[in-house]
């Protein structure tokens, strides 16, 4: 709906009227009713909080010094102030203004009907980055969020968001974070390389199969340098993907190492101890979360924690190995 004049012909006859017909109550009541038609949802707001006000026999506007409030009024003022919230943040959410929806839906604390609001809402892709924004960077759904972000913005900015936030989220969110981001770029490489062995040898590759599948052999693939996606990425990938929970993650972040490793060394960027290797040293560490090649993955590992001066190169190397 779009937004209306907020004072239409006759607005202010019929508060008015509305004033001689039953004072003050029905004045605010007609306000009310008035703003909400007109989709002016933050006076619509104000005039909920007037109008809760009154109905407490205080004054209409808060004063700096405060209310003097029973324990009962006060709670029927706060239950008031949050009903406030609901009702615009789901007439605001309905009107796909998700950005302000959720400033007044939020002091709620109803996460679950947010998400469900939302969800009943076809995605506005003019206004995706407020989806993004609540989704993601409120965490209301660091999943769909995220989903979101890689289908519009692409690889690099989800990374970049990625880091700067992954820290902040529980071990569920960030698990989620990693396994999408792992599969998005699985997914782009098997399709790059899979189109340049077409290229060159004038065939399809057969399906079903996966990277390593296709990387086989051909060593070609990899000649002058060559590479498939851009190496940072993959190197951020693969590091991140150490936060996912589950096999198939892991499965792919091991294929995306053995891939990296078959790139020329000047691709191969160095990750802090113990991954300073960064796609062998991630070969090894996958393996061993897949329960295959666990003795030459510990022993990769000690060797690296016994390498390190955790005084100087601090303690990560024996906590991995740990």
């Amino acid at each position: 709906m779009a937004q209306q004049d907020p004072c239409p012909e006759h607005f202010f006859d019929q508060l008015e009227q509305s004033q001689r017909q039953g004072g003050v109550p029905e004045l605010l009541g007609c306000l009310v009713r008035l703003l909400r038609e007109a989709g002016r949802y933050h006076e619509l707001f104000e005039a909920l909080k007037m109008r809760l006000r009154h109905r407490l026999g205080l004054p209409l506007i808060y004063h700096d010094r405060g209310d003097n409030l029973t324990e009962n009024d006060r709670q029927q003022l706060e239950d008031g102030l949050l009903a406030a919230c609901r009702e615009v943040g789901t007439l605001m959410f309905a009107e796909g203004q998700i950005r302000q929806g959720w400033v007044y839906w939020r002091p709620t604390g109803d996460r679950s009907g947010a998400r469900a609001l939302m969800e009943s809402l076809p995605i506005d892709e003019d206004r995706v980055d407020e989806w993004i924004e609540v989704y993601f960077y409120e965490g209301l759904d660091v999943r769909a969020g995220y989903q979101l972000m890689l289908r519009h913005y692409g690889t690099c900015n989800s990374i970049t968001a990625a880091d700067s936030q992954i820290m902040g989220m529980d071990k569920a969110d960030r698990a989620a974070v990693a396994t999408l981001l792992t599969r998005h770029v699985y997914g782009e490489l098997v399709g790059n390389v899979a189109h340049h062995i077409e290229q060159q040898e004038g065939a399809a590759p057969a399906t079903p199969y996966t990277l390593v599948d296709l990387l086989g052999e051909r060593d070609w693939l990899f000649a002058d340098d060559n590479y498939h996606l851009d190496t940072s990425h993959l190197s951020s990938t693969v590091r991140l993907a150490r936060l996912a929970q589950d096999e198939a993650t892991w499965r792919m972040a091991e294929e995306l190492s053995e891939y990296g490793g078959r790139l020329s060394a000047q691709l191969q960027y160095p990750d802090d101890e113990p991954f300073v290797e960064t796609y062998r040293s991630h070969r090894f560490y996958f393996r061993a979360l897949l329960n295959r090649d666990r003795t030459e993955a510990l022993r990769y590992f000690q060797e690296r924690a016994d390498a390190v001066d955790g005084y100087t190169q601090g303690t990560s190397a024996a906590e991995y190995f740990v």
